[in-house]
């Protein structure tokens, strides 16, 4: 079974070759992978909320890239080997302006957006700018 997600009119199918693994298996393991990651999503959250107890939304932010940059690396490094980590020069500026616009300003508006609203409006309204966003690129 090959699965091939598509935009739609005549344009060539999108994630076809990102989803060609699936071929002859079984896709109740990326359901149940895909529930795992909505609790963990919807309970990071709850994680947030009681953060600010003791932390400042920017103290928030760092310590979430201080954790997840080694993730990161050590993923790479183990799915691309060193080749995953190199760089062309050209793209250092590109990359400097969304970590600090897009990625800093995201997570820093996202954990500040918490401490003025309910974990429960939060999770709905966080996990509904996904599609938002793929509605809006349609």
């Amino acid at each position: 079974m090959k699965i091939i997600l598509s935009i739609g009119n005549d344009e060539e199918p999108i994630f076809e070759k990102q989803m060609i693994f699936l071929k002859g298996k079984s896709l109740s393991w990326l359901i149940a992978s895909l529930i795992i990651i909505n609790v963990f999503w919807g309970a990071s959250g709850v994680a947030v909320k009681e953060a600010y107890a003791q932390l400042d939304t920017l103290d928030i932010v760092t310590l979430r890239f201080f954790l997840s940059t080694p993730m990161i690396i050590a993923a790479t490094l183990l799915l691309k080997g060193k080749k995953g980590l190199s760089i062309d020069l050209k793209d250092i500026p590109y990359m400097a302006f969304l970590a600090t616009i897009g990625i800093s300003a995201a997570l820093f508006f996202q954990a500040w957006s918490l401490e003025h609203t309910t974990v429960t409006n939060f999770t709905i309204i966080s996990s509904l700018s996904t599609f938002a966003v793929s509605y809006y690129l349609l």
